[in-house]
């Protein structure tokens, strides 16, 4: 799920960011995609703890 919304963010897709663009119309695009490169580096920074710790993905399924 976290790469897929890294995928909707960045191009050649990048639909989140051409749906803000469609309702700020006078924001260029160009700095829609600057504004968005921090979400995307938290993305893989949760993506590494992710990995590295993958007891945080599996500790709430192992109580059912």
């Amino acid at each position: 799920v976290l790469v897929v919304n890294v995928g909707l963010m960045t191009p050649p897709l990048g639909l989140n960011v051409f749906i803000v663009k469609g309702i700020a119309k006078d924001i260029p695009i160009e700095d829609i995609f600057k504004g968005v490169i921090p979400m995307i580096v938290a993305v893989f920074v949760c993506l590494f703890i992710l990995i590295v710790f993958p007891h945080f993905v599996t500790f709430l399924p192992s109580f059912m």
